[in-house]
């Protein structure tokens, strides 16, 4: 039987059911591909840290680090010989529905 989804407490309580390791898996035209992410509570339980490993064919791999909070900043980068490209970048926080 499915998990059901149940909130939390507190204003992360939302990503309670999500809290783990999660594995996906598929084939694509560069070969075989694995995405692993762990998320857990940190900071006194006040974020959410989340690490993504993505395992692209033969092996290439990626990774991902974020802290997640009330609101939260998200970029994607990539490294170059001469630094850092950012690519694009959101600042998410509560919307006024969800608001407490």
């Amino acid at each position: 039987m499915p998990k059901q989804w149940k909130k939390g407490r507190g204003k992360l309580g939302l990503f309670d059911p999500l809290l783990g390791d999660w594995v996906a898996e598929t084939d694509t035209p560069m070969g075989p591909a694995r995405c692993r992410r762990t998320l857990v509570k940190t900071l006194r339980d006040t974020r959410i840290d989340m690490r993504v490993r993505w395992e692209l064919g033969k092996g290439r791999a990626y990774e991902e680090l974020a802290i997640i909070g009330a609101g939260f900043h998200w970029a994607v980068e990539s490294k170059k010989k001469k630094g850092w490209n950012r690519f694009t970048e959101h600042h998410y926080r509560p919307s006024p529905s969800t608001a407490r």
